[in-house]
């Protein structure tokens, strides 16, 4: 706008900002919140897979597959020679070999089995703690919009970054309710339900 002084000048009187508006399309935030979901997961697994790999070294000369062979091919060649007493130490002596290797494999794997129960208890309480947080900030936002028509940018805001951080963790989706709440559900078991968390645990 402008105010005119003499024919033809012009002075400006600046930019007034009449509202902030907020879009968001939620169709594209949950297909975001789905593939951080689905890139978490599989990360998750590529990595828990590559443990399982190193532990049967299945790409080298001992593991079980080699140890095998051997054992059996020991007997094939006392089948052949029964009398032969170096081949039934042979025999014997590939008998430990393996025992030993599958003992080792099952403690090996035992481990590995308690530090993804660990790494499971570890990811559900950073998830429950995500989720109460989307509690927190459910109630702000009712709070601070109060159905008067104010919109609480910041606040969803931040409620949509902890709603991705949740998606690391489970496969989420998420519907906004009228009075600006959003409920969680992973398929169809509510985590937040009218704005409040149910918890989560192991």
């Amino acid at each position: 706008r402008g105010e005119n002084l003499v024919s033809n000048t012009f002075v400006g009187r600046g930019v007034q900002v009449q509202a902030i508006l907020r879009h968001v399309d939620e169709a594209l935030e949950g297909r975001i919140r789905n593939s951080i979901a689905d890139q978490a997961a599989s990360a998750a697994r590529q990595n828990l897979l590559a443990q399982i790999e190193a532990l049967q070294n299945e790409v080298s000369d001992n593991d079980l597959s080699t140890h095998l062979s051997d054992f059996f091919n020991a007997w094939s060649q006392l089948a052949n020679n029964p009398r032969d007493n170096s081949l039934r130490s042979l025999v014997v002596q590939n008998g430990d070999k393996l025992a030993s290797f599958i003992q080792n494999l099952k403690q090996d794997l035992g481990d590995l089995c308690l530090q993804v129960d660990h790494a499971i208890g570890g990811a559900t309480a950073a998830a429950d703690d995500l989720l109460n947080r989307i509690e927190v900030l459910n109630q702000q936002i009712v709070t601070q919009e109060g159905g008067g028509g104010r919109v609480a940018h910041s606040l969803r805001d931040e409620r949509d970054l902890v709603l991705g951080e949740l998606a690391e963790y489970l496969d989420i989706s998420v519907n906004e309710q009228p009075s600006g709440v959003v409920d969680v559900f992973v398929g169809s078991l509510p985590l937040v339900l009218n704005g409040d968390s149910r918890g989560l645990e192991v």
